[in-house]
């Protein structure tokens, strides 16, 4: 019913949609009143879920978890992260608990794809080792087979790719000859003045180092006589070689980044390569559909 004065008719329009709203504000308050326990319920379930899932997670065979990967033909989307985890495990394995010399691990070795596929598998059988269930007998073959023949194969797959090329061995601080770029190598000590000398056949007979004294030694100054009875010996002195040092990851890890960048640029080219191709046959594919088309009915289909 409509009054005379406006004023009136809009005061209870106010007052009846003031009703509806406060109407709804009681039925929604009931409704968060009663999503409050069931948001708490779905929150205990996702959690629960949570801990089911990781159960599942770990019961998933290795052979699964790790699968066996093929270098040859990895995206390079997921050699991106190979190459990251195989630096980092060489870095904090095999590095750090098994002390690999510059010898035994070349500082090239990232250069070689030979010494990155032996490390790959030899980091796969790492994990596969501590994987849940995992027979027992694979940490004692990887301690005592596994990683001695990859490092032995590391080694002569270098040699051979240094062979193939006609190029000089790789040594410390050296790729195929060519000294590598920021590669610190140490110097050898140089010989202490304190080293005996050779024998001579002057008083040979004499025992010890016949008498025989470093140059400007004063044979009468104390311990002298003590040198002179030093035992003969019976090898040379050796000095420590940088061959010797631990392989640590300055060493090698410019060379791992310049693999990876050239490795990674030369998969995306091969990627890209391949897209190319597959489009170029898409769309020789299609034209030549719209030619049989144009053959027979003598028009080009409607799109």
């Amino acid at each position: 019913m409509t009054s005379p004065d406006p004023l009136t008719d809009l005061t209870l329009e106010f007052r009846e949609v003031t009703g509806k709203h406060e109407g709804w504000l009681q039925e929604h308050g009931q409704l968060l009143s009663e999503l409050v326990p069931n948001h708490e319920l779905l929150t205990w379930l996702v959690a629960e879920m949570r801990e089911h899932v990781n159960v599942l997670l770990a019961e998933i065979p290795p052979e699964v978890k790790y699968p066996p990967i093929n270098w040859a033909t990895t995206l390079a989307e997921d050699a991106e992260k190979i190459w990251d985890d195989l630096g980092q495990w060489v870095r904090d394995i095999l590095v750090a608990r098994f002390h690999p010399s510059r010898r035994e691990l070349p500082d090239c070795w990232p250069l070689h794809v030979g010494a990155v596929e032996n490390l790959l598998w030899l980091k796969r059988w790492w994990h596969l080792m501590f994987a849940p269930r995992a027979n027992q007998s694979l940490a004692a073959e990887w301690y005592t087979r596994w990683r001695a023949d990859a490092m032995r194969e590391l080694g002569e797959a270098i040699e051979r790719e240094a062979t193939t090329s006609r190029a000089e061995k790789c040594s410390v601080g050296m790729h195929l000859g060519r000294p590598l770029p920021g590669t610190k190598v140490a110097e050898a000590a140089p010989p202490s003045h304190l080293q005996p000398p050779a024998m001579t056949a002057v008083g040979a007979g004499r025992g010890g180092y016949g008498g025989a004294l470093p140059p400007g030694v004063d044979p009468n100054a104390p311990g002298a006589q003590a040198w002179s009875q030093m035992p003969t010996p019976t090898g040379q002195v050796k000095v420590d070689e940088p061959a010797n040092d631990l392989a640590a990851a300055e060493n090698w890890w410019p060379q791992l980044e310049q693999a990876r960048t050239a490795d990674l640029a030369e998969r995306r080219a091969r990627e890209k390569a391949a897209a190319d191709a597959k489009n170029a046959n898409k769309a020789a594919a299609s034209e030549r559909l719209a030619q049989r088309y144009r053959d027979d009915v003598g028009a080009p289909p409607s799109p």
